[in-house]
């Protein structure tokens, strides 16, 4: 499902209910100013590759936000996104996030958070995944 995909210099490639979240993250960022969109992808198997290719070959800018993590590949989501834009010329700056891991709930307030980091980002070249709410001091114990 596109949601204000068209004239969007920024989109949220989402799965799931979250994607409702982000939709009103893209409204709120579009009374700012901000030209944000959202594309919800409905199944993982089979890939709709070719919609995905069709809508984000008009995009400059994409953040994938996957729930789960596949060790070395980063989410299943980005992979997928990532290998339906292979071979186009004009590729969009895809960035990924994880998010949600452990039942962690998404807000928002974190959609509109990954839009705007995911434009620094590209302002930036910086194309590494990225955690949401992961609290680090955890780890470091």
């Amino acid at each position: 499902d596109e949601f204000m995909c068209k004239d969007a210099e920024v989109v949220v490639v989402s799965i799931g209910a979250s994607s409702g979240d982000a939709k009103e993250a893209a409204n709120i960022l579009r009374n700012e100013g901000i030209k944000a969109g959202v594309l919800r992808v409905r199944v993982i198997r089979p890939f709709p590759s070719e919609e995905v290719r069709d809508v984000l070959s008009r995009v400059k800018v994409v953040a994938v936000v996957d729930r789960n993590l596949s060790p070395g590949s980063g989410g299943i989501l980005v992979s997928e996104v990532k290998n339906a834009l292979y071979g186009l010329r004009s590729k969009p700056f895809v960035k990924g996030y994880i998010l949600g891991l452990g039942g962690r709930d998404v807000t928002v307030e974190d959609y509109q958070a990954i839009f705007r980091k995911t434009l620094k980002s590209y302002e930036e070249g910086d194309d590494r995944a990225d955690w949401v709410n992961l609290n680090l001091e955890v780890l470091d114990r």
